[in-house]
């Protein structure tokens, strides 16, 4: 029988003690390191699992990459095809920790025994089940939109890197709902950083002239030394100081086969927080675009950066 109390996960609160010990004798606690997988595609799905505290990372794996889909944390779940007395089903994707994460374990045929003897107290379950899976369709539905959004620019602006960069900025903006975005590109002959496009900052143009280098930029250069995903403070204690700096930043490398070629960098998201799903969107964002920047022309585009350089006169 697990130590964690039911009453504090809020799928059980609706529950009576009666049917939250019913519970508890059919729960099992279970422990899971980081990088160890919970189950893996194709497994039988025998089970409803609640997430009591780290962190299960829900990815897929394709021929030539990964792609995680979500991260499930404390109080959340996973499998809840199994709360159904449906046929069998088999996972369709692969669960892995994250971090050190405790689960509670409900073996499906225990819950549906469960459901006979407290047919209310299971639809209550059902109940919050169900009020959770709207805030997770919600991000489906944004990734599905991206999905088909970033695809058709990809199809009509492949060959023009400007256009392509405006409309997916714009995109990025419209989905994760943040102040300004900015794509930058890493030109495998030379240290400079090219700042490719920005919008929503007050001097749009004075961005696109910096002089960067990855080696010694904190944020962009940071994303280049160090590719992974990541959050920048650009005020307050411990802030990163940068010309192109928001309050808080999220970044993503944008990676090829064979070495990091650009960056995405959103600041200050409106409402709330940059989450874990927001991550999730914008590094599926940087996977889909990685091969039409690898194929840019760098040259010509940093002559352009050049020229622009050469005409624009700084704000007195």
């Amino acid at each position: 029988m697990p130590q964690t109390s039911l009453q504090r996960l809020s799928l059980f609160q609706g529950l009576g003690p009666l049917q939250r010990n019913a519970l508890k004798k059919i729960a099992k606690e279970v422990v899971l390191p980081a990088e160890i997988h919970l189950f893996v595609a194709h497994d039988e799905l025998k089970s409803f699992f609640v997430v009591v505290s780290g962190k299960i990372r829900l990815y897929r794996t394709f021929a030539d990459h990964e792609e995680t889909f979500a991260h499930v944390g404390k109080d959340d779940f996973i499998s809840e095809l199994a709360l159904t007395e449906s046929a069998n089903h088999t996972y369709t994707l692969n669960a892995q920790a994250v971090e050190y994460t405790r689960l509670l374990v409900f073996a499906k045929k225990d819950l549906h025994r469960f459901r006979k003897i407290y047919p209310k107290a299971y639809g209550t379950i059902m109940a919050a089940v169900a009020e959770k899976l709207d805030s997770r369709l919600f991000h489906i539905n944004n990734k599905l939109v991206t999905l088909y959004s970033t695809g058709k620019l990809l199809a009509e602006h492949r060959s023009d890197l400007a256009m392509l960069s405006q409309g997916l900025l714009k995109i990025i903006l419209e989905v994760i709902n943040a102040e300004n975005a900015l794509l930058a590109l890493y030109p495998d002959n030379t240290k400079s950083i090219l700042i490719q496009n920005v919008i929503g900052h007050k001097n749009n143009t004075a961005i696109l002239c910096l002089e960067l280098s990855r080696d010694t930029d904190p944020v962009l250069g940071k994303l280049f030394r160090d590719p992974k995903p990541q959050i920048f403070k650009g005020s307050g204690k411990d802030s990163t100081h940068t010309p192109y700096a928001s309050a808080v930043m999220l970044g993503v490398p944008i990676r090829s086969p064979k070495r990091v070629i650009g960056a995405l960098l959103l600041g200050n998201k409106k409402k709330g927080e940059f989450s874990g799903n927001n991550i999730i969107l914008l590094n599926f964002i940087a996977n889909q675009v990685a091969q039409a920047i690898e194929s840019a022309n760098f040259e010509r585009l940093m002559e352009a950066k050049e020229e622009l350089k050469r005409v624009y006169i700084q704000p007195m």
